[in-house]
């Protein structure tokens, strides 16, 4: 009878591990990571998924070139998002600014009670001014 774990069988099941591995890491979706991770910092709060899924489709589009994407996506899908802030502050940067990016163009600060209805990202018109709730663009 013949060894059924040899170098060649060891080696094989070795790449198909890594592909497997390789693609778990890269097939995942940014806002797929990160809606757990904005549900988790905003407790009681009801999200519009699929306007929070554009929020951070927008962001990334504007601001992320595809390699800086698959880094990120592979950093939060290993580490977690939240593991990935601790990581290096590149990750803490990019994770506050795409939270802070859907909740200045959202009604959160809008409502009341954030908690009363949920809370839905509205796209910026191209070209619009300012839509930060706390800017003061009154004259001096």
């Amino acid at each position: 009878m013949k060894a059924i774990l040899t170098r060649r069988n060891v080696l094989l099941g070795v790449g198909a591990a890594t592909l497997a591995g390789g693609t778990w890491v890269v097939t995942a979706k940014a806002a797929d990571l990160l809606i757990p991770f904005f549900q988790k910092n905003l407790p009681g709060v009801t999200l519009d998924l699929p306007s929070t899924r554009l929020a951070i489709e927008d962001y990334i589009s504007a601001n992320m070139t595809n390699a800086q994407l698959r880094t990120a996506v592979a950093a939060w899908r290993v580490f977690g998002v939240q593991g990935a802030r601790k990581f290096h502050d590149k990750f803490e940067t990019l994770t506050r600014n795409i939270f802070s990016y859907f909740l200045l163009n959202s009604n959160f600060f809008s409502e009341a009670l954030p908690t009363a209805r949920p809370i839905v990202y509205m796209r910026p018109a191209p070209g619009a001014a300012c839509q930060n709730p706390f800017a003061d663009l009154s004259p001096p």
